[in-house]
Order: structure tokens, then sequence, then C-alpha cells
């Protein structure tokens, strides 16, 4: 019958051992130039170079603070003698002498004022007349009556008849008694007739009172306040007592007006200044100002001292393979620098691209047989052949 067709191809067999290596590929083209390596150890020292033009002047530095006050020149030599100078005034009259001694004391004189003969009533009633030529006292506040309780030192009135002892109307000098200003419109003093030392004074205060009495006189009342008095030679009356029917003088002193107000006195001297109060508490914290505007801009600083050398820096990885540089004119020859010390060994650079594929190498010697594919699957049944001849 007509052959079969092929059957599929079996798995692949085992890699063979390699060829021999072939025959350099050419060259590929040059790599673009690395990064610059790190910078070389300083050279050492140029000669020194000529002098530079002299530099524009500064401008004018800030006035110096004022210098410490100099020491004390010396003295200088006297003067020649002045001529001399025209007489002095008169000098201020000398203090007053010292007061001389005092001299021995005058007797007393007798309580002055206008004097009246009246005989005293035992009678406190100050409701009812006490009769010509007589006079009371009383104590108002026991009541009409008053019998009880008065005496010469608690007695706040005194009843005055208008007709004294002798006879003589005092009307019109009772009534001027109180026409004095002042709140005490005067004095009045009890004395006995037979014994000065037995009295009573007593001062007049507020308006008098004038009773009318068209049967037996007018008579006044006057208010009084008990001033000082004395029992007299007996012990026992003046101050003590007055005595029913006895004769006494009543001798009035008018009291002068009250004077006009005094001008005011002059200021007196101020006074000295108190110690310094506590401390205050702080304030609270005050808001924050605005921003103030920039100031201008400061004058330039002087030049830095030169800084330290850097370290070297590690070496660059390499760089891609660059297309070729057109080659560039040939530069001038320079002058010969003088010769660098040796810079350290750089680090190895890392490895270039990989260059193009070489041209085939011949062929190497065959390999040894792979082992057996598996078999492949039955091709299916050929057409029946031809009938032979």
């Amino acid at each position: 019958g007509s052959t079969g067709s092929a059957g599929s191809a079996g798995s692949a067999g085992s890699a063979g051992s390699a060829g021999s290596a072939g025959s350099a590929g050419s060259a590929g083209s040059a790599g673009s130039t690395g990064s610059a390596g790190s910078a070389g150890s300083s050279g050492t020292t140029g000669s020194a170079g000529s002098s530079g033009t002299s530099g524009i002047s500064g401008s004018a530095g800030s006035a110096g603070s004022a210098g410490s006050a100099g020491s004390a020149g010396t003295t200088g030599s006297a003067g020649s003698a002045g001529s001399t100078g025209s007489s002095g005034s008169a000098g201020s009259t000398g203090s007053a002498g010292s007061a001389g001694t005092s001299g021995t004391s005058g007797s007393d004189g007798s309580f002055g004022g206008a004097s009246f003969k009246y005989q005293f009533e035992n009678n406190f009633d100050y409701t009812t007349n006490p009769g010509a030529g007589e006079f009371r006292i009383s104590q108002t506040a026991l009541g009409a009556s008053g019998t009880a309780g008065t005496t010469p030192q608690n007695a706040d009135m005194i009843l005055i008849h208008q007709t004294d002892e002798d006879g003589s109307n005092i009307n019109s000098f009772l009534a001027t008694v109180d026409d004095s200003t002042s709140p005490i419109k005067g004095h009045v003093k009890i004395t006995n007739n037979a014994d000065p030392t037995e009295y009573v004074m007593y001062a007049i205060s507020g308006a008098l009172t004038e009773v009318t009495d068209a049967v037996n006189g007018n008579y006044f009342k006057f208010n009084i306040i008990y001033l000082s008095g004395a029992p007299g030679t007996s012990g026992t009356a003046g101050n003590q007592t007055l005595v029913d029917q006895r004769d006494y003088f009543l001798t009035f002193a008018r009291a002068g007006d009250a004077g006009s107000a005094g001008s005011s006195g002059s200021a007196g001297t101020s006074g000295t200044s108190g110690s310094a109060g506590s401390a205050g508490s702080s304030g609270s914290a005050g808001s924050a100002g605005s921003a103030g505007s920039s100031g201008s801009a400061g004058s330039a600083g002087s030049a830095g001292s030169a800084g330290s050398s850097g370290s070297s820096g590690s070496a660059g990885s390499a760089g891609s393979a660059g297309s070729a540089g057109s080659a560039g004119s040939a530069g001038s020859a320079g002058s010969s620098g003088s010769a660098g010390s040796s810079g350290s060994s750089g680090s190895a650079g890392s490895s270039g691209s990989a260059g193009s594929a070489g041209s085939a190498g011949s062929a190497g010697s065959s390999g040894s047989a792979g082992s057996a594919g598996s078999a492949g699957s039955s091709g299916s049944a050929g057409s029946a052949g031809s009938a032979g001849s």
C-alpha cells in the first residue's frame, strides 16, 4: 500500500554536550564615555602671583564712643591779691532780749457789773410773781411747785421782780440783759450782803421772759446754768442753800456780742510723702503687636575663611554605550602644568553592556546520540494500493 502519513514528533531529546568555542566575533562599537572619576588629591602650591592693584578706599567708619574724662590738671599757682572790697551793708537787727520776770499778782478784784439789792423768797414756784424787792430760784423739771429738791446747784431758772428792795424800778435794765448775740447772754452773781464769801454764780442763757402783772408789777424769768459758788463763813449757805428773807446783792454782767468770723488761716505746709505702695499684681499679657516693617539690608560681611576639602565622591556607574562622537579639532598645546601627585586608584567600573553577536562559528563536532523518543501514535490506515498488472 502507499506510505502512511508521518507520525507526530517525539518529545525533545536531552541537550548534547557543549560544542567547542567559536572564533571571536568582531569588536563592538566603542561605549560612551563613563562619568568623571572623583577628583585627585590637591597638587603642590604654585608660586605666589604678583600683587594686585590697590582697592578703592572704604567708606568712613561711624564715630567712636566718647573717651573717658582725663585726669585732673595740676593746681595753678596762687593769683595776686585782689583790691580791697567795698564796705559791707549794715547787719540785721539783733533778736529781742529775753522777757523780764513776772511781777507779783495783784489782789483779786470784785465781780464787776450792775448790782441791785434783793431779798430771797424761799418759794420755788416759777409760775407766780415773787413780789416787789424779792427773787426766787427754781428747777423747772420738778413742776410748777418745785418745792422738793431745788438747790442753788440744780436750779435752772431765776425769777426777779422789776422793783428792787430799795424801791427802784430796773425794768429797762433787766430787759436788755439778753440783748447780746452770743449764746450766753451774761452772768449773774448772788452774794450775801454781810458775807461776800457766801455766793452763787450762774450763766444766763437764751432769751428772757417778761411776765406782765398789772396788780403786783411785772417780773422777769431768766434761764440759768450753775457755774460756781461757796458756802461762806457759816459753811452751810451760799451754794449749799439760800436763806429765806436774807438780803443779797444780784450783780449782772452782760456778755459781749459774738465776734465776726475770723479770716481763713494760711495753708499748712505739705505733709511728707507717704511710703511707696506695694507692687501691683502683674497685668495680663497684651495682644501680639503687628509685624514690624522689614529692616534695611545689612552691610556685606567680611569674607569667611576657606572651607576644608570635601571627601572624594564614590565612583559613578558606567554609562550606556553612546554613539561615537566626531573627532574634535586639535586644541592648542597648553603650557605644561606641574606634575600632580598620583591620584588613588578608582574603584572598578561596572561591566559594560554586551557587544553585538559575533559571526557564526564553524560547526562543532557531532554530539552523542540522544536517548530514544517515545513511540509515536499509530498512523491512519493507508488507502488501498492499485491493482498489480
